[in-house]
């Protein structure tokens, strides 16, 4: 049983249309400017990221100061401290342009992320008590400021890409009290307290682009309701677009896309995409996945849409698996449920049918044989073998959020999400023929 024919959607258009603002489409734009401009930050971010930085310039270029600040938030950051290393080689990209541009592209930042770079980059001496100014350095490049008030010593000038006294200088061109401020600040301010608050306005940036703290997070993790939750919705809508990198996986058909194909109310359909990436980006923080790794970014995309269609496919048979989950009711069924239920608690619940593969992993581990098999180092000689295949499933299986893999003999560590109750009756055919494999048992 085939679905009827679906006319082109709004979210199907909307997928369409995440795909068409990839990066090279607007690089041959003629108004380039206003259609980066025109981008939500979290979308322009992951467009410069699949570009890469060098072929991204004229959009880096043509970015707000908010996008700049976006691109910094995601991918300057080590841990929870600002990478001064990685926001130099951000910086980089403008500096080609002259100083102007780098100044530009500095003055974007916030002051806190300011002072600490510029804290991480010189040492800084007060020129008026010469007694306290240490003797210079070899090899190590030294400079007074313009207003003759301090002396700077560059920090690691050997692994920095910019030159970090043309951008004091011409900071000092265009603002000097500024300036002169941001120094002082430098010198005097404590950078532990400066990355602690530093650290806080990240997070709350993060939180307005739909990245939420990490208990909140992995609540997509938690047991979920029995019955929609009459409150279902507690999270404001993300004023954000469907970017790119996460519309991919839902241009291919599952439960899921389709049950989103057949909905037609405009408020539902823009509350189910803002939701999209919310749990995407949940699912990130959640995972321990960064943003910058656009790879894993779009492995995460793909493993909310699969535990979603998981979920629907739990919700409308939770006894037994659907006869037809690729026909037409199933998808109509299914999109009736994605007006009454959160797409959180859906994912939990395509969480929660997958974990019982992640149980009969564990005991299957129980076995020494087995222990001793799955210990054993991976050959080349086992690299499309059926042996090697079960290992890497048993692997992912055994993740905390269990996954599906060994299914492609030209990339057996390739994983996926558990997406049906097609999946679940193959692994768990799979377990048992390894159960009965080291013990023997049918």
């Amino acid at each position: 049983m085939t679905d009827a024919p679906v006319k082109l959607s709004r979210f199907r258009a909307d997928v369409s249309r995440a795909l068409a603002r990839r990066g090279k489409t607007l690089l041959e734009s003629n108004q380039l400017r206003q259609e980066v401009e025109a981008l939500e930050p979290l979308e322009a971010y992951f467009i410069v990221k699949e570009l890469g930085i060098e072929e991204a310039m004229p959009i880096l270029h043509a970015a707000t100061g908010l996008q700049l600040q976006t691109f910094v938030d995601l991918d300057c950051w080590n841990g929870d401290r600002p990478d001064p290393v990685e926001l130099d080689a951000w910086l980089a990209a403008f500096s080609e342009q002259g100083p102007a541009s780098l100044a530009e592209a500095f003055n974007a930042l916030v002051e806190d992320l300011q002072v600490l770079f510029i804290a991480a980059s010189v040492e800084i001496h007060d020129a008026r008590d010469e007694d306290n100014v240490p003797e210079a350095k070899p090899n190590v490049p030294r400079k007074y400021t313009p207003d003759t008030y301090f002396v700077l010593d560059a920090i690691d000038a050997e692994n920095r890409e910019i030159n970090v006294f043309t951008l004091i200088e011409t900071l000092y061109g265009m603002d000097l009290d500024g300036t002169f401020a941001l120094l002082m600040a430098a010198k005097w301010e404590q950078v532990n307290e400066l990355e602690e608050q530093a650290l806080h306005f990240r997070s709350g940036r993060l939180q307005d682009l739909g990245f939420p703290p990490l208990i909140e997070a992995q609540a997509i993790f938690a047991v979920p309701p029995s019955v929609p939750p009459a409150n279902q919705r507690k999270i404001d809508p993300i004023p954000t677009s469907l970017p790119a990198l996460y519309a991919e996986p839902f241009k291919r058909s599952s439960l899921f896309t389709r049950a989103l194909g057949r909905i037609s109310d405009e408020a539902a359909l823009t509350a189910i995409e803002s939701d999209i990436v919310y749990l995407v980006n949940a699912a990130l923080v959640a995972y321990g996945e960064s943003p910058r790794d656009i790879v894993h970014v779009a492995e995460i995309a793909e493993r909310v849409c699969g535990t979603l269609s998981l979920g629907l496919e739990t919700l409308l048979s939770a006894a037994k698996p659907l006869e037809y989950p690729g026909g037409e009711q199933a998808a109509q069924d299914a999109a009736l449920l994605l007006h009454d239920w959160a797409l959180r608690d859906i994912f939990r619940h395509g969480h929660q049918t997958a974990l019982p593969l992640r149980a009969e992993s564990v005991a299957l581990t129980q076995i020494s044989a087995v222990t001793q098999w799955l210990a054993e180092p991976d050959t080349e000689k086992d690299d499309y073998s059926r042996d090697r295949l079960d290992k890497e499933l048993l692997r992912a299986l055994l993740l905390r959020t269990p996954m599906n893999a060994g299914f492609d003999p030209l990339a057996p560590k390739r994983r996926r999400a558990i997406a049906s109750s097609e999946d679940i009756a193959e692994i768990e055919a799979r377990l048992r023929s390894l159960k009965n494999r080291f013990l023997g048992e049918n």
